[in-house]
């Protein structure tokens, strides 16, 4: 799943629980879950290469796009969307750590497989699935307080 979706799900957690310790344990769980769906990946595009790097530009600045739209929306809990959607990404932080050192540890191994489902077209769950999201998360903005 791309990073933006991973914000978005733990954006969503912070604003329906509000619950300070459940809520990044929730976010980081959901990194897994969101992972073993179908999503966006193509083996065709070579890490690190330009193609690859603009995928991560597009997708930080969605990530943080997104992480602005919570804090507009939600300003009083500023601390708990910031630390969700850092706690909804924190397993792909890791990866670059995995890659340039070549790090060999069951985490890798496990999260890895629950990726059965990247393909190029797995834009098409990731697409509607934002857009759920962010509907909803403006849609409880008017109802929270």
């Amino acid at each position: 799943m791309t990073g933006f979706n991973h914000v978005l799900v733990g954006l969503t957690i912070a604003v329906v629980t509000r619950e300070p310790i459940l809520a990044p344990v929730a976010a980081l769980l959901s990194h897994f879950v969101l992972d073993a769906l179908p999503h966006f990946g193509d083996d065709r595009i070579i890490l690190w290469e330009r193609e690859f790097m603009r995928l991560i530009v597009l997708d930080a600045v969605l990530c943080f796009l997104a992480l602005g739209l919570g804090l507009l929306l939600f300003p009083q809990l500023w601390w708990l969307l910031m630390l969700c959607a850092f706690a909804a990404t924190l397993p792909d932080w890791l990866w670059p750590l995995h890659l340039r050192y070549n790090l060999q540890h069951p985490f890798f191994d496990i999260h890895a497989k629950i990726q059965w489902g990247e393909r190029p077209w797995g834009l098409w769950v990731e697409i509607p699935f934002a857009c759920v999201l962010v509907a909803l998360l403006v849609g409880m903005s008017g109802q929270i307080k």
